[in-house]
């Protein structure tokens, strides 16, 4: 299982293509957004953790991390499991993060599938009626969708 962060810091955290300030920059984590940390590295005495990414994994210093809470996600098991959204024509919000509080980052069309990394630890080993009962990871958007809206495809 990995874990999900809650980060709580006092401002952005950058996300770098590895575990160092020697990388490229690769884009931002607002402050107060929850991100799966799936492996752990230090570096020069500095911990850093991965972040799965859209084409590649990401990484972000764990120093200074005040970490309001964190919970436990699994992965699916060959890289990914195929789903279809299904929620009777209307738009699936795509969100920042496993819940409802968090901002909407994107949506997906009513039939379209997608591909799923990890999911939350709310999920059962045993897709009951096809659905899945907890929220699922999409790498293609950086996101998190409400499985209840989701069937195997």
């Amino acid at each position: 299982m990995a874990t999900t962060h809650h980060i709580s810091t006092t401002g952005s955290r950058n996300r770098r293509r590895g575990p160092g300030t020697n990388y490229v920059i690769t884009g931002t984590t607002r402050r107060g957004v929850p991100w799966m940390v799936t492996s752990r590295r230090t570096v020069g005495g500095t911990p850093w953790g991965m972040i799965p990414g859209i084409s590649a994994n990401q990484w972000s210093s764990l120093v200074n991390n005040n970490s309001v809470r964190t919970s436990q996600v699994g992965s699916f098991s060959g890289g990914g499991s195929s789903f279809r959204v299904q929620t009777g024509g209307i738009r699936l919000n795509v969100r920042e993060a496993p819940g409802t509080s968090f901002n909407v980052i994107s949506t997906l069309a009513d039939g379209r599938n997608i591909r799923a990394t990890h999911f939350t630890s709310a999920f059962s080993n045993v897709i009951q009626f096809q659905r899945v009962h907890s929220w699922i990871y999409i790498p293609e958007f950086q996101g998190w969708v409400f499985g209840e809206h989701v069937r195997s495809a």
